[in-house]
């Protein structure tokens, strides 16, 4: 099970890891184009990103208390 939350915990860290650079990457794109507002779109995005993490969080986790209840006599 440690196993298993190991593999949670990295996932998540590469995700955020990757809504950052998602975010850096569309505030760049902005202000190239010359556009004040792409820090603020970069941080929608990432929230946007951020709340679906914690859907599918919510969901492994309660499939991991479903295993948890089928392995416990």
């Amino acid at each position: 099970m440690s196993t298993t939350y190991i593999a949670m915990t990295v996932g998540f860290a590469a995700a955020l890891a990757a809504t950052a650079h998602l975010a850096v990457m569309r505030r760049e794109h902005w202000r190239a184009a010359g556009y004040r507002q792409g820090l603020s779109v970069g941080l929608a995005t990432a929230q946007t990103l951020i709340a679906e993490l914690r859907v599918q969080i919510a969901r492994l986790h309660a499939e991991l208390e479903a295993l948890r209840r089928k392995e416990t006599p």
